[in-house]
């Protein structure tokens, strides 16, 4: 439990957090990467494999634009959700295309560690 928080978050908190991913993936699938740092807390981690951690707001922002910009067609889409406490797991699908072939789809799983209303540590693994 996030040690800034007297008590374990309501259903109602819960939702929030779903609501906020939901918003986050939706603003990543619109390509409105100036809305994007609204969701991330300033000090965010951003890991897509054990070794690799992109610190701060900013970098996570321009990590998803150097994805945006490396592959075309990209999409999430989300399959499910669960939240445990200020965790928001997400099982999704990733469209990726990379230069001179046709986008496809990638299996993955997110999870999302909250701070207030706010993405504190984002993880994406891809099957």
């Amino acid at each position: 439990m996030d040690s800034l928080r007297p008590h374990p978050p309501t259903g109602i908190e819960k939702l929030e957090y779903e609501l906020i991913v939901r918003d986050l993936v939706n603003v990543l699938n619109a390509g409105a990467f100036a809305e994007l740092s609204s969701f991330l807390h300033e000090d965010v981690v951003y890991r897509s494999s054990g070794r690799h951690a992109v610190r701060g707001a900013s970098g996570v922002v321009t990590l998803c634009q150097d994805i945006a910009t490396t592959f075309h067609g990209v999409c999430i889409e989300i399959l499910s959700v669960a939240v445990d406490d200020n965790v928001v797991l997400v099982e999704e699908w990733m469209r990726l295309g990379l230069p001179g072939e046709q986008p496809r789809w990638v299996m993955g799983f997110a999870s999302y560690r909250m701070r207030g209303l706010l993405v504190a540590e984002w993880r994406r693994m891809h099957a």
